[in-house]
């Protein structure tokens, strides 16, 4: 994009970004994108709450009243954009003086995408994946068509911090209009096993991919010899553990590969909060990492979201996980 610019804030611009790339799956609308953009002084944690969970609240009875008269693509396109939205809010909600709102913000963006799920074109169907942690909640994408054909399965694994919302971006929606199947989960520490469930985070991948195979793989409309993983984000190093593990597994798409997880997140914080880690200083860490984070808001926001995962566990113990 250039030399263009949507916000002095990197953060927002990169968050504007994100909501744009959603456009071309109808999870947003360009308009609305940069007119929630002009809204927001750059800094402004709460102003950015405000003004997505505001766009969000008016498409929602735009949605509620498309339902009602009967117009399902219509109301279905306009939940995935209000479920995006509040998505969007509620990702900076750490830095916002409604942090102790975020598991009812994270509640209503999926009961969104819910709303869109249950209204698709062609069927999206909830499935529960039991596991050693737990019943994981998980969304099956099918095409239309004679019913018990198999089809070829693709699995999505989602970065820690992405959204069930965007499996319709990252493979889904993309996957259906080809023939074939795609399927994801919310493993520990991501979505609805999080913040329904409060599992944290672990990098034990295939303790999630293993089950939800062997659920998905029974059914007679998916064929069990033609399944491909996309590892997006953080999925890049997930799912190409999961893979190691899991021979039914028979294409790999790594996007992008990730050596540590860790990294990403590190990269955030001052050099000294860094080294502190890289050296194994617990102490040194934590005494470095208050220091920075009683100067900047974004040193605190970058705390907040690494320990947001593991149900508010330290960071260096967060850290710890993520680059094993």
């Amino acid at each position: 994009m250039g030399g263009v610019s949507f916000s002095d804030d990197p953060g927002f611009d990169f968050g504007i970004r994100a909501a744009l790339n959603g456009v071309a799956y109808h999870m947003a609308e360009v308009g609305e994108v940069l007119a929630v953009a002009g809204e927001v002084e750059a800094g402004d944690a709460d102003g950015w709450f405000d003004a997505w969970s505001r766009r969000a609240h008016g498409l929602r009875e735009v949605a509620r009243a498309a339902e009602a008269a009967g117009r399902r693509q219509s109301a279905a396109l306009t939940w995935l954009r209000v479920s995006n939205y509040l998505f969007a809010a509620f990702w900076y909600i750490p830095g916002t003086t409604r942090a102790g709102r975020a598991r009812e913000a994270w509640e209503e963006h999926r009961q969104a995408f819910e709303a869109a799920a249950r209204l698709w074109r062609t069927p999206i169907e909830r499935l529960e994946v039991p596991t050693a942690a737990g019943p994981l909640e998980a969304y099956l994408w099918t095409p239309d068509g004679p019913a018990g054909r198999p089809r070829p399965l693709v699995v999505l694994v989602n970065g820690i911090d992405t959204p069930m919302t965007d499996a319709f971006m990252i493979g889904a929606q993309d996957a259906v209009d080809r023939g074939y199947a795609a399927v994801m989960v919310d493993a520990p520490g991501r979505g609805a096993a999080l913040w329904r469930g409060g599992l944290a985070a672990r990098p034990e991948e295939e303790a999630t991919v293993a089950p939800l195979l062997d659920l998905v793989l029974a059914r007679d409309d998916v064929d069990a010899g033609r399944v491909a993983m996309i590892g997006v984000s953080h999925g890049g190093w997930l799912a190409a553990r999961a893979a190691a593990f899991e021979p039914r597994v028979r294409a790999l798409v790594l996007d992008p590969p990730i050596m540590r997880v860790a990294d990403g997140f590190l990269g955030q914080f001052p050099d000294a909060v860094q080294a502190a880690f890289t050296a194994g200083d617990r102490a040194a860490f934590d005494a470095t990492l208050a220091r920075a984070a009683a100067g900047s808001a974004d040193v605190r926001f970058a705390a907040a979201k690494v320990r947001e995962p593991f149900a508010g566990a330290a960071a260096f113990d967060a850290l710890t996980v993520l680059g094993a």
